[in-house]
């Protein structure tokens, strides 16, 4: 067959057949006119963002112009002829060839509240990493993702190291975990807690990773967390002369306090509900400190490390933070890191029901010089005080998916600060 523009073209096909018609012949034509039409591919290079479908024009028609495109933290500028440069495309025009437009952006650099989620506790853990850490870290800090006992205290530690906290299983390191570690380059890994928390397996997986790994470890969580602060002294850690106090009991109001700890470098020491600091504890810290801040009400840090402990034991003069709820405690945790210089620009809002988010968000937080916050609903204090600092503030987060802080929370809270919402 042959196309021939202005005219038609005729073949004709004689074939034999075999087999049991040998001998008999078969023919058959067609005709080609000169009408056929060609037609064209149309792509479009989104440069990053969402994949947009090839249009199939005929020649000679325009291009039908696709849904704008929407890219996290950029605005759509139009489609062009190139990538760098080149011309507006023309919508309009006659398609005669096979035919690549470019999307172009610009950084979209007007205040916004982000969400960090993804569609399991590691999957969130992944985006806050990416976020708070977009290129390398000699460290990590690896700490349990199931259960909050010994990972309380990664917190400080990974604010002296500078270092990203990966959340993982307990049996088998997470495909998350992995893959930040890969990401930022890693070669050195700190493992808070017992193979109770983190498995033998997961830190041989660590070590076929190539990494250098420390485990740091104690009989339980307050002895664990003793562990914690001597391996920062041991690994050069300048330690503050402010320490922390928080309960070991509940998670809460360790979160609430860890992205000042992170910055700050600050440890925080566990204390038990019945016998405060324990003796571990005042022998590894005794005498290294100047001030202490204690998070939580007497409910649950016991009075006499305020009035014992802290002063005669440890040294360290001593003011208590507290409120009548977690979410409460949080916001005065908030505010009192806004009086030391912390402020809203770079905030991070997670649930106050969970421990997952908020841990491995310390070092988002940390990193800006920002509150982290615990907030369950619209009317959650934290948003609040949020408020009352919001000149200045051009970005936020709020980390989990809709599931633990939902959509009615997350206006509220970019209404609050004048922020526009994402996600």
């Amino acid at each position: 067959m042959s196309n021939i523009a202005g005219d038609a073209s005729t073949r004709m096909q004689i074939a034999e057949f075999k087999g049991p018609m040998t001998g008999r012949y078969f023919s058959y034509g067609f005709t080609h006119s000169d009408d056929y039409t060609w037609s064209y591919a149309v792509q479009f290079d989104t440069a990053g963002g969402p994949n947009v479908p090839i249009e199939v024009v005929h020649s000679g028609d325009p291009a039908p112009a696709p849904v704008t495109p929407v890219r996290a933290g950029y605005v759509f500028d139009g489609w062009y002829t190139a990538p760098n440069g080149g011309n507006l495309f023309d919508f309009n025009q006659s398609i005669t060839q096979n035919t690549t437009v470019y999307a172009h952006w610009h950084s979209d650099d007007s205040p916004r509240l982000e969400r960090l989620s993804g569609a399991v506790r590691y999957d969130t853990m992944g985006a806050i990493v990416s976020a708070a850490f977009p290129s390398s870290s000699e460290y990590v800090v690896v700490a349990s993702g199931e259960g909050y006992a010994d990972a309380l205290s990664a917190s400080s530690l990974a604010g002296g190291l500078k270092a990203p906290i990966v959340l993982t299983q307990q049996a088998l390191l997470s495909d998350q975990a992995r893959e930040q570690i890969q990401r930022v380059g890693a070669s050195k890994a700190i493992v808070i807690g017992s193979t109770v928390s983190v498995s033998e397996q997961a830190v041989s997986e660590l070590r076929s990773m190539g990494l250098s790994v420390d485990r740091v470890q104690g009989t339980n969580r307050y002895e664990t967390n003793v562990a914690v602060y001597k391996a920062g002294k041991r690994l050069g850690v300048n330690w503050s002369k402010k320490m922390i106090v928080a309960s070991g009991d509940g998670y809460a109001d360790a979160l609430s306090i860890s992205s000042y700890a992170y910055k700050h470098v600050a440890p925080i020491f566990l204390a038990s509900r019945s016998s405060g600091l324990s003796y571990s504890a005042i022998t590894a810290g005794g005498g290294n400190f100047r001030t202490a801040l204690v998070v939580g009400s007497v409910n649950v840090v016991p009075g006499k490390v305020d009035s014992v402990q802290l002063p005669y034991q440890f040294g360290a003069q001593s003011e208590r933070v507290a409120g009548a709820t977690r979410y409460e405690t949080s916001a005065k945790v908030a505010e009192w890191c806004v009086k030391q210089g912390m402020g809203m620009d770079g905030a991070v809002f997670a649930s106050g029901e969970g421990f997952a988010d908020a841990l491995a968000a310390g070092p988002l937080a940390g990193r800006s010089n920002a509150a982290l916050m615990l907030v369950r609903d619209p009317s959650s204090p934290a948003i609040a005080l949020a408020g009352q600092h919001a000149d200045g503030v051009s970005k936020a987060w709020v980390v989990g998916s809709s599931v633990v802080v939902d959509n009615h929370t997350m206006q509220t809270i970019a209404d609050t600060l004048g922020l526009k919402r994402e996600n």
